[in-house]
């Protein structure tokens, strides 16, 4: 069995939140990447590959 490591994109401007979603996230065996603002996260989404996109 292949132990496959998701890879989850957050975009939230607010460094608190961001901290307690990095913290959680890893916490589950998740891969995480932090973007401070959405036109940084469509920069991202489009040079890397997420598991999942969730928009708000």
């Amino acid at each position: 069995m292949t132990d496959k490591k998701y890879r989850v994109l957050v975009v939230e401007d607010e460094p608190s939140i961001c901290q307690v979603c990095l913290r959680t996230l890893e916490s589950m065996g998740l891969d995480v990447t932090i973007a401070i603002n959405g036109q940084i996260g469509q920069s991202l989404i489009q040079q890397e590959i997420f598991t999942q996109i969730n928009p708000e």
